[in-house]
């Protein structure tokens, strides 16, 4: 993976999963989000949710937006 880039499909990390909890839709709708962690050095702690797309299924493709 290189810095910026997409790194491989896995089980959201609880930090993720805590911002992704915070993402009100319902239903069976499903959305992709696209968050970025800053480098070390650089306010670590925060994340940060630069992008969203909606009207997904939970077998969509993730890819790059």
């Amino acid at each position: 993976m290189m810095p910026g880039g997409l790194s491989e499909a896995r089980p959201a990390t609880r930090e993720i999963q805590e911002m992704a909890d915070k993402i009100q839709i319902g239903g069976q709708v499903c959305v992709h989000i696209k968050v970025f962690k800053p480098l070390p050095g650089q306010n670590e702690d925060a994340l940060q949710l630069s992008g969203y797309q909606t009207g997904k299924s939970k077998d969509d493709d993730l890819t790059y937006f």
